[in-house]
């Protein structure tokens, strides 16, 4: 079945998704070990994303302290919306 799923993937996307898997996964577990893990679902849910927006963004060559500030300041309504997204111009 797995060889059925991975085989509707371009390669490409395939080595890409690899790669962010690899690289949030060893950062959870040591995140995990440092905090003693989460208490909730909900909990769990944020360490998941908070590292993957990390994760893309260090790929990409972004600060993440910019883009978590812009984040939290479109999320108080004091600027625009903000993107995850490499910039493709």
């Amino acid at each position: 079945m797995r060889g059925a799923i991975a085989g509707r993937v371009r390669p490409e996307e395939r080595v890409g998704r690899s790669g962010l898997w690899k690289s949030r996964c060893g950062r959870s577990v040591l995140w995990r070990r440092k905090s003693f893990g989460t208490q909730s679902l909900e909990g769990s849910r944020f360490v998941e994303r908070i590292l993957t927006v990390i994760t893309s963004l260090r790929q990409q060559g972004r600060d993440v302290m910019e883009y978590l500030t812009a984040a939290c300041a479109s999320a108080h309504g004091e600027s625009g919306s903000i993107c995850l997204l490499p910039d493709s111009s």
